[in-house]
């Protein structure tokens, strides 16, 4: 089984119906979509409590850092969607053993952007994506 780096993985944001990067991103993480259950334990059941499963799925969230440059029409591309509230597709591109990379699609509903300013680091911007739907796992 192969294992990879994290170096060539980017997250892109949909720009005027292109998908682009987002520069100088320093990681990414997606916290897992989880399909959605619930408990169904009845007072006349067995001894073990049961679980049922509700046919939805959760798409999770997807965090990623990256050092801010205010200038960057990218960065400003995210911003944007606070100021004007949208939403949009992203994707999450994996580097794997083929020539091609492994793509997660995904649509954002509801977008959080921070700053992060620290004696010893760069100025960072942390930006969080509710997943709305599902993520496009590669399956």
């Amino acid at each position: 089984m192969a294992k990879f780096g994290g170096k060539a993985s980017a997250i892109q944001i949909n720009i005027a119906s292109t998908l682009t990067t987002v520069p100088q991103c320093v990681n990414i993480d997606h916290s897992g979509g989880a399909s959605g259950d619930f408990e169904s334990t009845t007072l006349d059941g067995a001894v073990g409590m049961t679980r049922n499963m509700t046919g939805y799925s959760s798409g999770g969230t997807v965090s990623f850092e990256v050092f801010l440059d205010s200038t960057n029409t990218v960065h400003q591309a995210i911003t944007d969607i606070i100021t004007t509230p949208v939403t949009n597709a992203w994707n999450i591109v994996i580097p794997n053993a083929t020539t091609t990379d492994t793509d997660w699609a995904f649509t954002g509903a509801g977008t959080e952007v921070g700053l992060a300013i620290a004696v010893e680091d760069g100025i960072k911007m942390p930006v969080s994506i509710n997943v709305t739907g599902l993520m496009g796992y590669a399956t």
